[in-house]
């Protein structure tokens, strides 16, 4: 089973590597393109982070997740056998190198993983995320000078509040926290266990 690279480990066993890699990309790249690397292994690999809390363990393995005990040498990551119906979950990279989603098998976001692979700092951790979330209209507030606040299934809009005029700049934030006041309220009444991350995923 395959895990991500110890850099930790390896910058220990190795401190020579590590220099050359600094010398010759520059410290600063040398960090990035080692936390894009670990990015990528991770992805690859059969492996979560162990820092997970109980309740959502137990959610991945009613999903049918197989945890088989922390990676040899590396307790930041446990092996798990991934549920393979009716497509294979996965670990899919996002545009930044430390934050990565856990996808299930129909494609849906069920999860944010962070891992830094810097030598220096490294660690992980997943947590799992409700299906339903509130998003405010950044767009619509800078272009349109109103708050709107939205209530997203994924990635897409279910529904949106009735806009609210910012009249001036000291009414920005009250119209704002009222807007996602009022998207909430909606999801509270259609999905009222809209804040479990194990309810509505069937």
């Amino acid at each position: 089973m395959k895990s991500p690279r110890n850099t930790s480990a390896e910058a220990q066993a190795h401190p020579g590597r590590v220099l050359l890699d600094a010398m010759a990309l520059g410290t600063s790249n040398a960090i990035e393109l080692q936390e894009a690397m670990g990015q990528r292994e991770l992805a690859a690999s059969d492996t979560l982070p162990s820092k997970i809390s109980a309740s959502d363990k137990a959610i991945l393995e009613k999903e049918g997740f197989i945890f088989l005990g922390p990676v040899p040498d590396d307790p930041l990551f446990q092996y798990a056998r991934f549920p393979q119906i009716p497509k294979p979950w996965k670990i899919a990279p996002t545009d930044h190198s430390m934050h990565s989603h856990l996808v299930d098998g129909k494609g849906r976001k069920r999860g944010g993983i962070f891992y830094k692979a810097a030598f220096y700092d490294r660690h992980a951790a997943l947590h799992l995320e409700p299906r339903f979330h509130v998003h405010a209209d950044y767009d619509s507030r800078d272009k349109r000078g109103v708050a709107i606040a939205q209530v997203l299934d994924g990635d897409e809009v279910i529904h949106e509040t009735e806009p609210l005029n910012l009249a001036d700049t000291g009414e920005h934030f009250e119209a704002a926290a009222k807007a996602t006041e009022n998207a909430r309220a909606w999801l509270k009444e259609h999905f009222p266990l809209y804040a479990d991350v194990a309810a509505y995923w069937g």
